[in-house]
């Protein structure tokens, strides 16, 4: 089933105004825009949370804790990738160039080759 044109933003606060100062019901609001009840309580609670942010002197399109706290895991992430690769890298250059060798009392052994740790 297509998705429904959107709501032009102006009409929506009219719908979340007329709602919060109880001059329509959910069901209504809903029956007027041509959405579900559940939109126009997510639209409500937008809303009232933007409104909220505010007037905390936060910024309304700034990030969430909850994104600020998953934006530094992915920088974390991001960084632990790069130096695994980099390890990886220096690992298959020592592996391409084949052992190396070195004297011990005259006698030429081969070096053991480090093995990078997985998991």
């Amino acid at each position: 089933m297509p998705r429904p044109p959107a709501i032009p933003t102006e009409e929506k606060i009219k719908l979340v105004s007329e709602l919060l100062s109880g001059q329509i019901t959910i069901c209504r609001a809903a029956q007027r825009a041509g959405v579900s009840e559940q939109a126009i309580r997510n639209w409500r609670k937008q809303f009232v949370d933007g409104g909220t942010r505010n007037l905390r002197g936060e910024p309304a399109c700034g990030h969430t804790v909850n994104e600020e706290s998953l934006l530094a895991e992915i920088a974390d992430l991001k960084a632990a990738i790069g130096e695994l690769y980099l390890q990886l890298k220096a690992h298959r250059n020592r592996a391409r160039q084949g052992p190396t060798f070195r004297r011990i009392n005259g006698i030429s052994e081969a070096e053991p080759v480090q093995r990078i740790r997985t998991g």
